[in-house]
Order: structure tokens, then sequence, then C-alpha cells
């Protein structure tokens, strides 16, 4: 952000690169761990993506579960935004974010050899493409305080952000079964 004097000034935006670090270095962690689960494991994760299928679903519970999924961290990020004492939670929350996405990427690498990274991508791909970018506008929306007094959150981005995220929810329980199918083709399980 640009300041009167047309210096850059550290705004709300500038929350965002901590996060951003915390968000890498959960999914550096996650991925490492990874490398320390047992074979059963990855024996187990092999056998439950190839039996599943997406017709076996129920599409109205399924539909909810990916919707609240995609909620769940952006709201958080800001709900915790807005508390004075809320930073070093929502630094937490994004090593966990990180750590989620990577760990599962790891597993499916593992459990599918270099084939998995198409299968992760084909799982994980539209939800991270939407709620990632998602979560950290909404942590850089968090209300901040101006003299002592709350200032308010602009609308217009939370709508935005909600929308993204619906059409995202959206996207992932129309596309992703097809996405498995072609990615479980591929690597021929």
């Amino acid at each position: 952000m640009i300041g009167r004097q047309g210096r850059w000034t550290p705004g709300r935006e500038a929350r965002v690169l901590p996060l951003a670090f915390f968000c890498l270095l959960g999914v550096c962690v996650g991925q490492v761990l990874a490398l320390f689960l047992p074979d059963s494991v990855e024996r187990e994760l092999y056998r439950y993506v190839t039996a599943y299928r997406p017709e076996d679903a129920v599409l109205l519970s399924a539909a909810a579960r990916t919707v609240a999924a995609y909620f769940a961290y952006p709201a958080l990020a800001l709900a915790l935004s807005s508390l004075p004492r809320g930073l070093p939670f929502l630094y937490g929350e994004a090593a966990v974010m990180g750590f989620v996405r990577g760990f599962t990427a790891a597993c499916f690498a593992g459990a599918f050899g270099s084939g998995g990274a198409a299968l992760a991508g084909a799982v994980l791909g539209i939800r991270c493409a939407v709620t990632v970018p998602c979560f950290f506008l909404a942590a850089s929306l968090g209300a901040p305080r101006h003299r002592g007094r709350p200032v308010r959150v602009p609308r217009d981005k939370l709508a935005a952000i909600a929308l993204a995220l619906l059409g995202g929810a959206l996207a992932e329980v129309a596309l992703v079964p097809s996405l498995i199918r072609l990615a479980l083709a591929a690597v021929g399980a």
C-alpha cells in the first residue's frame, strides 16, 4: 500500500507474507512426515482409492461436506484475523492447512508411485486452487483497528470469497469423480 508521502507502508496485505511462510512450512513438514508412514498405510490408501465409486456416494451429503470443507479454513482465518490476539493462531492455521495439503499429496505419491502426483492433482487440485487464495484474502480482510475502533470488513470482498468458495465446491463435486477415474486409468489402477 502506498502511503500519503508516496512511500510503501505495510497494510493488510503485509500479514499475508508470514502466513505464506507458515503455509509453506506446513507443506514441507507434511511431505517429510509422509515419508515415515508404514507401507500398510500406503496400501490401505491404494485400496480405498481404487475401490472408490463416486456413484456410491450420496450426492447431497457429499456436496454439503465439500461446501463445509471449502469454507472452513477461510472462515476461521477471517475470524482469527479479526481478534486482537488471533494472529499467532492464524499462523498455526496456515501451517495446519499447508501440512494437510502436503501430507495428502505425499501420501498419494507414496501409494501410487509416479502417477500419485496426477492423482493428488485430481483430488486436491480444484480445492487448493480455490481455498488457498480465499484463505489468504480472508486473512488479510480481518477487521483491523483504527484508533481503538474496529474498521468494517468490505462486504463485496466477503461476497466474492463466498461465491468463489461455493463455485469451487460445486465444481469439485461435479468434476472430481471424473478426474479421479481419469487419473486412476492413467496410473493403471
